[in-house]
């Protein structure tokens, strides 16, 4: 059984194919400006190399974020038309939650973005808070920030959230700039 994870919640793109729940393959664009361009590409590319074809994927796997709005967007879409078409079940995942993979006992983990953290707790691996955002200066010094994923753990993640091509969403923590700036005019 194959099964394709996507990750385009921030600058990279990350896909990973597994068979059998192990790893087959990572491939990875770092600092990708244009991810729209090149996720399909990579796919397309990725999938040559393993002598896959798309008909083989028995589930896909998809980081709804949070993240880039855009980004997002990308590999939820991507999961989403792949789904449907191939009539597999698309299982969504946090990058929060992938930080966590390896978690034991009671923290909380904060990825970094732009102007900065994303952060949650967690009891093992398991998320007991929600996920807010915070500037740089008000991160705690006690959170562990995050930018290592454990991949070989995301086939078997038992929180992994099952749903259908057509209730995969991105998961948005902060308001869109562009509706700030809307609010903010009014």
């Amino acid at each position: 059984m194959y099964t394709l994870f996507i990750d385009t919640h921030f600058k990279d793109v990350q896909l990973v194919i597994y068979k059998n729940e192990k790893i087959l393959q990572i491939a990875k664009i770092e600092n990708c400006d244009r991810t729209s361009k090149n996720v399909l590409p990579l796919l397309k590319k990725t999938f040559q190399e393993n002598n896959i074809s798309y008909n083989q994927i028995e589930k896909i796997i998809v980081c709804n974020g949070p993240g880039s709005f855009t980004g997002i967007r990308i590999s939820i879409t991507i999961a989403k038309v792949m789904a449907y078409c191939l009539n597999i079940p698309i299982y969504t995942i946090s990058y929060l939650e992938l930080s966590a993979l390896d978690n034991k006992g009671k923290n909380t983990f904060a990825v970094k973005e732009n102007n900065g953290y994303y952060k949650a707790t967690f009891m093992d691996d398991k998320m007991i808070s929600s996920i807010s955002y915070v500037k740089s200066k008000e991160l705690l010094e006690n959170e562990v920030i995050v930018d290592n994923i454990n991949y070989q753990k995301i086939p078997t993640y038992n929180y992994l959230k099952l749903t259908d091509c057509f209730n995969a969403n991105p998961l948005y923590v902060k308001t869109i700039e562009a509706l700030n700036d809307k609010k903010n005019a009014s």
